[in-house]
């Protein structure tokens, strides 16, 4: 379920709320992002990794439930006790005491790395959050907190008002002075305000931090003040763009591509351009053979990778296999995963080829 993203706007989320809409006979519309899907992008929308509040989770009384707030990814605390909110995937048990992958459990107030309920595996006494993460998380509970007949309400010609109008009230007329003010890319607020593109949530809440403007009214076109507690850049979800050109010449650059050849692993080009500080399409276009052989040296470094990790798998499940036959366990994908400690996800295409391979060997047809 995590992947397919049941919180956000994913088609595949949203068919699955449908579902289970249909199935309990219960409006799960304020459990999901969804209904926000015509104002915001998906960008840095939902967080991959789980966390939660300990404040939250030990007052709960039995099993909790998961909060859609913390599914959010630009909400670092939690809005109701200013405290920052902690990944359910950090275990505080010694690695002894940790379940294998196969029998984690996937709770909200249960650590998946030991069972632990609660979450009692690690200290439950947690520091206050910052207070510009205390604020957007606030800001953030306040819009899903919202009643449907004004989430309908809410549209993109309204957030457009409501930009504009924090545009002339906040930073006179200029929205190139509103984006790198508050460190989004130059074009960014002109661009949702001219209705080409649909803002995230994140940097949306990071234009309102910087000018103290409350979210909630925004969208609904009206600019109100908001004083936010700490300073613009305590709060930075996306990094801040930095417009100056680099000064290094070409035949550095192409020195730097070079260097990069013999490093281990090569990196990408794009990782060598975020490095030196240069445009890769550019880089591309002015030195196509050199990034080529970079490329090309990059592919290889990772497909030698990936024939490591296949053998080194093969040769892991088949000596567990050959334990299997000698205790009349029968091989199947199952028990070689689970006697070998080796689960084979689809991501790890190496390892799934090597499990496929050696049961291969031991299936009678």
């Amino acid at each position: 379920m995590k992947r397919w993203d049941v919180h956000g706007f994913s088609s595949v989320g949203q068919s699955l709320v449908a579902r289970l809409e249909q199935a309990t006979s219960t409006d799960l519309s304020n459990a999901s992002l969804g209904r926000l899907r015509k104002l915001f992008g998906i960008t840095y929308l939902t967080r991959f990794a789980a966390h939660h509040c300990p404040v939250c989770v030990r007052e709960d009384s039995g099993t909790t439930h998961g909060r859609l707030a913390w599914e959010v990814e630009c909400v670092k605390a939690c809005p109701r006790h200013g405290v920052s909110l902690v990944s359910s995937m950090d275990c505080g048990a010694e690695e002894g005491h940790r379940l294998t992958v196969s029998k984690r459990p996937m709770l909200s107030s249960v650590c998946s790395a030991c069972g632990s309920l609660g979450f009692r595996c690690r200290p439950h006494d947690q520091p206050p959050a910052p207070a510009s993460h205390v604020w957007v998380a606030g800001q953030v509970g306040a819009l899903l907190a919202l009643p449907a007949d004004r989430v309908n309400a809410l549209s993109f010609e309204t957030l457009r008002a409501g930009l504009r109008e924090l545009v002339r009230v906040r930073y006179q007329g200029s929205v190139v002075r509103a984006s790198r003010e508050a460190k989004l890319a130059r074009a960014s607020v002109c661009t949702w305000a001219g209705g080409k593109g649909k803002p995230s949530l994140a940097m949306l809440v990071q234009l309102c931090h910087h000018g103290e403007a409350d979210l909630v009214a925004l969208l609904e076109g009206r600019y109100v003040c908001a004083p936010a507690h700490g300073s613009s850049g305590d709060y930075l979800l996306t990094e801040p763009r930095a417009y100056e050109r680099t000064s290094m010449p070409w035949s550095d650059i192409r020195a730097a591509v070079l260097t990069a050849m013999t490093e281990t692993p090569p990196p990408s080009v794009a990782a060598l351009a975020k490095r030196i500080g240069v445009n890769g399409r550019v880089m591309r276009g002015k030195l196509p053979q050199e990034t080529a052989e970079l490329v090309a040296r990059n592919t290889a470094h990772r497909r030698a990778c990936d024939l490591q990790r296949y053998a080194a798998s093969v040769a892991a499940y088949a000596a567990c296999a050959e334990q299997l036959l000698a205790q009349g366990i029968k091989v199947s994908p199952k028990h070689l995963q689970k006697h070998s400690g080796l689960t084979a996800f689809t991501q790890n295409k190496a390892r799934a080829r090597a499990l496929a391979e050696v049961v291969g060997r031991y299936t009678v047809v």
